[in-house]
């Protein structure tokens, strides 16, 4: 029986190129219970977790030959591990991969080509797999995203979890052309903020300045008292001109403990004279109702007079 090393064990494996290499399970070990096919060609240890993304981009890179892998597969390589290849409604994404010249190939389960030129560095490696670049990656991920909220939200996925630079996302994005979906790559640059800290977050972020029409808002900015110099808080997004603030209750803001916590921080920062509109996941699904509630949020706020906070900076 082989014995299998935990590197053996964390990665597929494919042989339809060296069946006999050295080291590799025979034949008949191959056809036995402890493999499972991911895709036509390549086997997986039976123990190894199918839906975690790491295998699915390993088993993927495999299926393809090593032709790079771009989408959230590039990205998560990237160190943006928030891009897991999940759906909004938990369903896997497929992954996306760019055969370039050697010829047309068609989409099969859990994986799709993407059919684009790449540029002169557009392709690098990352542990052994070939991937799409930092640049090429995220550009990618703006221009397919179903919405204009999605492309922000992952572009800002990328901004805070690798060494992406907006400088240079900027310009690689202009020197796109009339390539599919710049459109929407470009619509998402001004909307983007490294200090966003959740696809939620960032999806409200664009209610509030694409559908709303409210002013750009701070992100994550501590408001201190302006009397006793006390830090009060850090509002998800924050109008400093109006005193408007909006806050994303995730799922863990229903457990007890953090619920009081944020009554109590929405409580010290109403009595600086900050208006406060709290949204959870059922009201991002009911936009049009979101955006009519944000805009009145913003005509109270600056019906307050009191201005007792201030704002030393865009960030915690």
């Amino acid at each position: 029986m082989l014995e299998l090393s935990d590197d053996f064990i964390d990665r597929p494996w494919t042989f339809r190129a060296k069946q006999g290499e050295e080291g590799l399970p025979a034949a008949g070990e191959r056809r036995g219970p402890l493999w499972r096919r991911p895709h036509y060609g390549v086997l997986a240890w039976i123990g190894s977790d199918e839906h975690d993304p790491r295998q699915r981009i390993l088993g993927a890179s495999a299926a393809v030959d090593g032709l790079p892998l771009a989408g959230w597969a590039a990205a998560y390589l990237h160190g943006a591990k928030e891009l897991d290849g999940e759906a909004n409604d938990g369903t896997a994404l497929p992954v996306l991969f760019c055969p370039g010249t050697s010829g047309a190939r068609r989409p099969r389960p859990g994986l799709q080509p993407l059919r684009s030129t790449l540029e002169p560095g557009d392709v690098v490696q990352i542990d052994g797999v070939t991937c799409t670049s930092l640049n090429r990656t995220a550009f990618d991920l703006a221009r397919q995203a179903k919405s204009l909220h999605d492309a922000v939200a992952d572009l800002d996925v990328m901004l805070r979890s690798t060494k992406l630079r907006q400088g240079d996302l900027h310009e690689y994005v202009q020197r796109q052309g009339r390539r599919w979906g710049v459109v929407q790559a470009r619509q998402a640059l001004p909307l983007l903020d490294p200090f966003a800290l959740s696809r939620p977050e960032s999806r409200l972020r664009v209610r509030w300045v694409a559908d709303a029409g409210l002013p750009k808002p701070l992100v994550n900015a501590a408001v201190f008292d302006r009397v006793s110099g006390r830090r009060i808080g850090a509002p998800d997004l924050l109008d400093p001109e109006s005193g408007l603030a909006a806050e994303y209750d995730g799922d863990y803001h229903w457990e007890l403990g953090q619920s009081t916590a944020d009554n109590r921080r929405q409580e010290r920062l109403e009595s600086l004279g900050l208006t406060i509109v709290r949204v959870t996941a059922l009201d991002m699904h009911d936009p049009d109702r979101l955006v009519q509630r944000l805009q009145e949020g913003y005509g109270r706020a600056r019906r307050v007079g009191r201005r007792n906070w201030w704002v030393p900076r865009a960030g915690k």
